[in-house]
């Protein structure tokens, strides 16, 4: 089990009740935030995203953008975060390229995330641990494709214990929550274990 969903679905059945998330606006239980993601992730095979399609989000840190991005782990596509960016919509599916610009299937994020999660069982996708999970931008200023099993070997790396996040790697978030931690997204320019 190295896709990254599938280690916070893990959690989500062993741990459903613990927080997971943390943040101003309230806390998400493992069961809820699997349960969000899964809606989301329905969402956008709805809307066509399909095994290795980008999704591009332009989102703030919030548990809004940690449903999202699961979502879209969840469904089986891989996503590029660029917070803050006014060049595409706060949330798009890439859907075809012309050259070396990207064409944009904008998708309202807050319709996506308010639709019912009651009982939403999560997705059937196969995704292998060497499918792209996410794309960073390197030092250099190339994309870089992170695969799952990338991020998921960080598990070793990391002792118990919860995080306070703020901004670091778009994919460092998800280290806590494959081991089960609380994440409390904060808004101060430090990452440090709690």
């Amino acid at each position: 089990m190295n896709a990254v969903h599938r280690c916070i679905e893990q959690q989500a059945a062993s741990r459903g009740t613990t927080p997971a998330l943390v943040t101003d606006s309230g806390v998400l239980s493992y069961r809820d935030l699997n349960a969000r993601a899964n809606a989301v992730a329905r969402h956008l095979v709805a809307r066509g995203l399909r095994r290795g399609g980008r999704v591009t989000v332009s989102m703030a840190p919030s548990a809004n953008l940690v449903v999202t991005l699961l979502g879209v782990l969840k469904a089986g596509g891989l996503y590029l975060w660029q917070p803050g960016s006014s060049a595409i919509p706060a949330l798009a599916i890439a859907v075809a390229s012309d050259g070396d610009e990207d064409r944009y299937l904008a998708i309202e994020p807050q319709a996506m995330l308010a639709e019912p999660v009651a009982g939403s069982p999560n997705l059937p996708i196969v995704v292998r641990d060497t499918d792209t999970a996410c794309i960073c931008p390197s030092l250099s200023g190339t994309l870089v494709h992170v695969p799952h099993v990338s991020i998921t070997a960080l598990r070793a790396s990391v002792g118990g214990g919860d995080v306070r996040w703020s901004h670091a790697e778009p994919f460092d978030f998800w280290v806590p929550l494959m081991t089960g931690a609380t994440l409390t997204l904060a808004h101060e320019p430090v990452r440090t274990a709690a």
